[in-house]
């Protein structure tokens, strides 16, 4: 069995040819420059410059269809969905198809289906010219956000709070459509879960600590994995469930919504992908409950699918979390890059010292990155506090 495979993640996140051994040796793969050299062992591997926009991935695709008849087209990557649609929709491939991945990266389409499943949409606006952006002032009031239509980690998200931050805005260069929401004051959640057979076998709630537009502040963005007991967690899982069910959702899928919940105690939308949470929600997940769930659906694309009655019987064994630090303004002098703590399961530095930074451009930007395990969600949060104390008391930028 022959299988394209579309990739912007490190190989340690999504090791393929391990996942799939017992599928197929016969894998093709087209990949990011940033990502290449990891990934061996491949009946055909090539990679990109910026990876996410290059059109010439598409025309390889096809081109590489041509020459091996490839059977399915594996895409784990929020980038990668609408393309992975279009390619099965023009070969006649098995799963997800533009129709249904562009209602999960299109944030004015998506919220057409949530509002369906009963939560509370933000008042919004598509942003065609700033005049648009006026009037949606008129309406909402300040505090709003505006972001891509169709982005992700936070790129380009900005909160405009007053006239000067309108005036900053306004003076960048702006690439129409956007979209805009009224600033949602209120916890947020991550939902991340797994879709077999149409059948959601598994949910789990997490919640950020400092939010996915901490990064605009240089605050660490943390999340953690909610205990069962918390009031939280069924409440949020009947939510997704709902949300799920309202959506063209494939056969086979993971998903990652995000939701507020407000002081007067309503869950509002953010948004919903198809595809695994980013950064490090894999890994939580995994370490609390011993599944993989990216590993699962890549396997289900290709036919193999694991015992369902599996899931019904899951528990959570631990708890977890993990903490991004993101990069300050200057050239980085001093920083520690090894955590004193065994409760920190996972630790990985993407800066060097000497390395001159402008700061972080996305949520998902950073120079440290820990996974912390704890007994209860109290514990982790707590720990991912003190790691990320630590490790800011060991970090110098001048």
């Amino acid at each position: 069995m022959k299988i394209l495979i579309l990739n912007n993640s490190p190989h340690e996140n999504n090791p393929y040819e391990e996942w799939l051994s017992d599928i197929s040796d016969e894998l093709i793969i087209l990949t990011s420059d940033q990502y290449e050299k990891d990934f061996d062992h491949y009946l055909y591997k090539e990679s990109f410059p910026h990876y996410e926009t290059n059109s010439l991935v598409e025309l390889r695709a096809i081109e590489l269809y041509e020459k091996y008849q490839y059977e399915q087209v594996i895409a784990l990557n929020e980038w990668d969905v609408l393309r992975a649609g279009q390619l099965r929709e023009r070969l006649g491939l098995k799963g997800q198809r533009y129709e249904s991945a562009v209602v999960f990266r299109n944030k004015e389409i998506m919220k057409k289906y949530a509002r369906k499943s009963g939560v509370f949409i933000p008042k919004y606006k598509v942003i065609n010219h700033a005049f648009d952006v006026l009037d949606f002032l008129d309406e909402a009031g300040y505090p709003i956000v505006v972001k891509p239509i169709a982005g992700a980690g936070s790129r380009n998200t900005v909160k405009i709070d007053n006239h000067d931050d309108l005036e900053r805005f306004l003076n960048e260069s702006l690439y129409f459509p956007l979209l805009a929401e009224e600033f949602i004051d209120g916890d947020m959640y991550h939902i991340d879960g797994l879709v077999l057979n149409g059948e959601i076998v598994f949910v789990w709630p997490s919640k950020y600590i400092n939010g996915c537009l901490a990064y605009q502040d240089s605050k660490y963005l943390g999340s953690y994995l909610l205990d069962p007991d918390n009031p939280m967690t069924a409440r949020l899982q009947e939510a997704v469930r709902e949300l799920i069910r309202q959506f063209p959702t494939p056969e086979h899928t993971t998903f990652h919504a995000e939701l507020f919940h407000t002081a007067d105690d309503q869950l509002y939308f953010c948004e919903v992908a198809s595809r695994t949470g980013g950064v490090k929600v894999n890994d939580s997940i995994q370490h609390a409950f011993g599944i993989n769930i990216s590993k699962i659906w890549a396997r289900s694309l290709c036919g193999r699918l694991p015992d369902l009655q599996d899931f019904r019987q899951l528990s959570k064994k631990r708890t977890s979390g993990f903490v991004l630090i993101p990069p300050k303004k200057g050239t980085l002098v001093q920083m520690n890059t090894s955590a004193p703590f065994d409760w920190v399961i996972k630790q990985e530095y993407h800066a060097q010292v000497g390395e001159t930074f402008s700061g972080a451009k996305r949520s998902v930007d950073c120079v440290a990155l820990f996974v912390v395990d704890g007994k209860s969600e109290h514990e982790v949060v707590q720990r991912i506090n003190e790691v990320a104390r630590w490790f800011e008391s060991q970090t110098v930028y001048k």
